[in-house]
């Protein structure tokens, strides 16, 4: 059974070795028929197949099937029988894997009940393989297999910071992916530290003495666990622990298992024999082997004070640094001294013991020392060449340009003063890649502050260039100028390009670690990107995750920390969440109050965040009111073409057109088409939705004509859908080209506009929302007007029904009670 594949029960059942009555009783349950056919929904997810079954149930292979994105999960289905103890225990494990976001932990997705009451919940499907398989197939290093270990005792160590032990630590729970990262599974067993109530869940071949001994169970049970699988790991292929594993839990021996070979014991009785592992110089190998006895200790007290220590000391031996666990007294300092620089330290060794830990002591002082000495003059000298040559250029090249006495005769605008100051930049400091690289990184970021999208990018380009010949492509500088130069992309509505751009930038930041402020701005950016584009579950997500992650790092900013609240509200506004919505974007106004003062236009710019979810609570005349007097501010201070200007004028417009101002609601997206068109192009989604939205506008002040032109305009524009939100946005359009068709007496072509604006609406929006409902009536009017019968009547007035329920409505309300007492020509 040494080399036999690995059950999937092995990955994803927790207990899956207990015996006892319940278990039986839960098997018999399965064996009776309770599995789930192929095809079964559950939630959002289709059943595949099946993995396998254990004690607590059912493991699928399943699906996401509601067709908003392809996922796969490993699903778990509780048996019906399983009682209350079963279901608790269920929803235990539930409750607890929510509260696990690490990236080396397979994530809980979602969870619910079938109508039979049995439990379910989906995890994070991970493709690989067992973590001794893996350092066994793919012929891992030492140093490689360690590296693996440490990932997992990270995850560990993350856990029982929020008090959580997992109890069963095994290679079967344990897997490598894809990318060879190491993913833990099944905290199915683990339970809130100080809570016995799992006090028996363990798989009895690696438990601890203490879980044996049904004593409490706390992180250093764990602790124990993770030495008993580095054992495992150091083992050489033909030495496995895996099929003696096996065999003994199969026939009931619950004692600790002991080594292959007849090596020193530890007090705990695991028979430990490095010379079963793999080849490691003989001092080395010492070294882990005090590694593993320590972690595997007897006495919780005699382990590692927390699992983060056992990790530190397995980093400790990767970079040949003394290991603690080791104890050599100053003699094992200092041949880890030697391992480590023998170049350095060979001819002090002659010297003799003494004057070697003197001398070595004084040396690296001194050299430290010099080193930071050296480091803070070549800094100063850096920063001041700098200083001096940006001085330079400002005055020679961009402030002699705005002198209206000199260059600036004609008042030319700073814009274009920037422009004209890039190529300049060369010239200047051509022998100073990295000054121009920070100037050229200034002018880009005004250049697109002010609308510039072109020469901003073209500024930013050269940033890159000139930072990364300074610094090297992946210096974090040069990765934070390639984020900048993405905003770009974005601003320019260019999201599959934005998108490409963001995710090449992740992969080179991943060496920057999870919770880096530039690796967290990344995935703020790839956030967003999944917002504009529609994917709302994908942005609230993203964004969730982001703010979880930026909790634990005080480098993050609280300006940094408003934008990732700011876009969080947008998304939980698109999925109808207006509640969370509203005390995000609230947080985020605090934040950015705190961070920049209450009149900066970036804090003015989360009351578009507050008007969406305030228009979801239906509070439409607070929005309208902040929308007013956001657009006129941002008007005032940079013109009617810039991002925040537009945004306010189309916001304005179109929540005048819920509270039915239909005439008032022109003006403002009259001037959001024009400024849209002028800056992103008239064939583009965003300028369509705005054109849309003045369409309707007119057509409901009284304007038909107006309207008709407004569409014409549109296709004739050259539009096509390129993204979800373009057709998102072009439900919208449908359903106002279909009460326009009504209008203008054409039933069926209405009937066909209505019918694609029923369809697109009911597949981005979720149930209920109001574009749901007012494509249902236009589609009733549209039936009605073609062929009044009394169905079509019957459909008409369960519309209506529905409409007067909701705000805003009237304007249906009074086309269709015209319909019903004067007939279809009343429309």
């Amino acid at each position: 059974m040494t080399n036999a594949p690995p059950s999937p029960l092995d990955l994803l059942e927790p207990g899956a070795l207990l015996a006892g009555p319940l278990a039986r009783s839960l098997a018999a349950a399965l064996d009776r028929g309770e599995r789930l056919p192929p095809g079964t929904r559950l939630g959002p997810f289709r059943i595949e197949g099946e993995l396998g079954a254990g004690g607590m149930g059912v493991v699928y292979r399943a699906e996401r099937a509601d067709g908003e994105f392809a996922q796969s999960v490993a699903l778990k289905c509780v048996a019906r029988h399983g009682g209350d103890r079963g279901d608790a225990m269920f929803v235990r494990e539930r409750q607890i894997l929510a509260g696990l976001r690490h990236p080396n932990i397979a994530r809980l997705l979602d969870g619910g009940r079938t109508a039979d009451g049995r439990l379910w919940f989906a995890m994070e499907h991970v493709d690989g393989a067992r973590i001794d398989l893996h350092a066994r197939t793919q012929a891992l290093g030492i140093d490689e297999r360690l590296r693996l270990l440490t990932e997992v005792a990270d995850a560990v160590g993350f856990a029982h910071g929020r008090l959580l032990v997992h109890r069963d630590i095994e290679p079967a729970n344990v897997l490598v992916d894809g990318d060879g990262r190491a993913k833990l599974l099944d905290f199915g067993i683990a339970t809130l530290a100080g809570d016995d109530g799992a006090a028996r869940a363990y798989s009895p071949a690696w438990a601890s003495p203490e879980q044996i001994a049904g004593e409490d169970v706390g992180p250093a049970s764990d602790q124990f666990q993770l030495g008993r699988l580095l054992d495992a790991l150091l083992r050489a292929d033909s030495k496995s622990t895996t099929g003696s594993t096996e065999t003994r839990v199969l026939s009931g021996d619950t004692r600790p298992v002991d080594g292959d070979g007849g090596g020193g014991s530890n007090a705990n009785g695991i028979a430990l024999d490095p010379q079963c592992w793999l080849p490691v110089p003989v001092a080395r190998r010492a070294e882990l082997a005090d590694i593993v006895r320590r972690s595997t200790a007897r006495r919780p007290a005699d382990r590692y004070g927390s699992v983060t220590e056992f990790a530190d000391d397995l980093r400790r031996w990767l970079a040949r640094q003394p290991v603690q666990a080791h104890a050599g007294g100053i003699a094992y300092t200092l041949r880890c001294a030697v391992r480590r620089h023998p170049l350095v330290t060979l001819g002090t060794v002659l010297a003799g013991l003494g004057l070697v830990a003197v001398i070595a002591t004084f040396s690296i002082r001194l050299a430290t020392e010099r080193d930071h000495a050296r480091a803070a003059a070549t800094r100063a000298e850096r920063e001041t060449a700098t200083a001096q040559a940006i001085n330079q250029f400002l005055r020679e090249d961009l402030i002699r340009a705005a002198d209206p006495y000199g260059e600036n005769a004609g008042d030319i605008p700073i814009g274009t003063l920037i422009e004209k100051a890039i190529p300049r930049v060369k010239e200047r400091l051509a022998r100073q890649p990295e000054v121009a690289g920070e100037v050229y990184l200034t002018l880009g970021r005004t250049l697109l502050n002010l609308g510039r999208t072109e020469p901003a990018a073209a500024a930013l380009d050269l940033a890159v260039e000139q930072l990364g010949q300074a610094l090297g492509p992946r210096d974090v500088r040069v990765l934070g100028a390639r984020l900048q130069r993405a905003e770009v992309d974005e601003y320019a509505a260019r999201y599959e390009v934005l998108l490409a751009a963001l995710e090449q930038l992740r992969a080179d930041a991943a060496v920057l670690g999870e919770s880096h402020v530039l690796v967290l701005q990344i995935d703020r950016a790839r956030a967003w990107q999944a917002y504009i584009v529609g994917d709302f579950e994908r942005a609230a997500t993203g964004f969730a995750d982001v703010r979880e992650r930026a909790a634990g790092n005080p480098a993050l900013g609280d300006n940094d920390r408003a934008i990732i609240e700011g876009g969080l509200s947008l998304a939980l506004s698109r999925l109808s969440r207006f509640p969370e919505a509203l005390a995000a974007a609230d947080t985020a106004l605090r934040l950015r109050t705190a961070a920049l003062g209450p009149e900066h236009p970036e804090t003015l710019a989360v009351g578009f965040q507050r008007t969406t979810a305030l228009v979801g609570l239906e509070r439409v005349d607070e929005a309208v009111a902040t929308l007013d007097d956001l657009h006129r501010r941002f008007k005032a201070r940079f013109g009617d073409n810039h991002a925040q200007t537009i945004i306010a004028a189309h916001e304005l417009g179109v929540n005048l057109g819920r509270l039915e101002r239909y005439a008032e609601a022109v003006a403002p997206l009259r001037e959001a088409v024009q400024a849209k068109s002028a800056v992103f192009g008239a064939a583009t989604g965003t300028t369509m939705n705005s054109m849309a939205q003045l369409a309707l506008v007119e057509l409901r002040s009284g304007d038909p004509d107006a309207a008709a032109r407004t569409v014409a305009a549109i296709w004739a524009g050259g539009y096509s859908a390129r993204n979800d939100y373009d057709r998102r946005s072009e439900a919208n359009l449908r359903r106002m080209m279909g009460e326009l068709a009504l209008a203008q007496g054409d039933p069926a072509r209405a009937l066909a506009d209505c019918r694609l604006a029923r369809e697109g609406a009911a597949r981005y929006m979720p149930p209920g929302h109001f574009a749901i409902l007012q494509a249902d009536a236009c589609l009733a009017l549209a039936e009605f007007s073609r062929a009044p019968t009394p169905p079509s009547r019957a459909t008409l007035i369960d519309v209506r029904t529905a409409l007067a329920t909701r705000p805003h409505t009237v304007n249906w309300l009074e086309r269709i009670d015209r319909a019903l007492t004067r007939g279809p020509t009343a429309l």
